[in-house]
């Protein structure tokens, strides 16, 4: 709540509205979000392969042919 406060303050005394204060923060937000896509990607890869038991980076073509029949995991893979 306080650092609420002291952004509205900082605002102010940029002459910023709360409206473009809000929309930054939400901007910000949404980068960072999407900065997380291929991290949590990668997270899921790996951790797929483990229960599949391949150890990363020893992984074979059928290995990755197995993954591809996931529609959801291709997607993933794609945003590599």
């Amino acid at each position: 709540m306080a650092s609420i406060k002291r952004l509205n303050e900082i605002g102010n005394s940029l002459g910023l509205s709360k409206d473009e204060i809000k929309s930054a923060l939400k901007r910000r937000k949404r980068e960072i979000l999407f900065a997380l896509i291929p991290v949590v990607a990668v997270a899921i890869n790996v951790s797929v392969l483990n229960v599949l038991g391949v150890r990363y980076g020893g992984a074979s073509a059928e290995d990755f042919e197995i993954l591809k029949r996931f529609r959801f995991l291709r997607f993933l893979l794609g945003l590599l």
